[in-house]
């Protein structure tokens, strides 16, 4: 009984957030992105589609880093998805997309390695804490500097 009710909490908690996401980005869109319309509906496909453009991002942040002020966010919260797994889905979850979107927002504003970096540090917390992830792919996305 209890199982049930934490996870109508968190179908719930989605729900809210995706409302909001929907309100504040129904018109943001990139090229390499596509359209908020077009947003997957699984949490693992939305993760796929922030991978494709994190990688743009780094090399835009490696070459110049102020072209990526001249790019739209995307923003859309890993939450509003249906996951794979209702088992990872906790309050950690939220805690970490929320974390995961003020840095997304603040890479746009201010690009930076060091914020790229953080954001990327963010990826690895969760998916090495909460979820199982591709920690291999998310450890090469670190910006070195020498």
């Amino acid at each position: 009984m209890k199982k049930r009710i934490n996870t109508l909490v968190l179908m719930i908690m989605t729900i809210i957030i995706s409302a909001n996401v929907m309100k504040t980005s129904t018109n943001s869109s990139n090229s390499y992105m596509g359209s908020y319309n077009n947003l997957p509906d699984s949490i693992r496909k939305m993760m796929q589609l922030r991978v494709q453009e994190i990688k743009q991002i780094r090399r835009l942040i490696i070459s110049n880093p102020d072209s990526v002020k001249a790019l739209k966010p995307f923003p859309f919260y890993f939450s509003s998805g249906i996951p794979s797994d209702y088992e990872f889905i906790s309050q950690a979850f939220f805690v970490m997309d929320t974390l995961f979107y003020k840095e997304y927002l603040a890479l746009y504003k201010q690009p930076s390695v060091e914020t790229f970096n953080r954001l990327i540090s963010i990826c690895e917390s969760c998916h090495n804490t909460w979820c199982p992830g591709p920690l291999r792919l998310i450890k090469r996305l670190y910006i070195t500097t020498n």
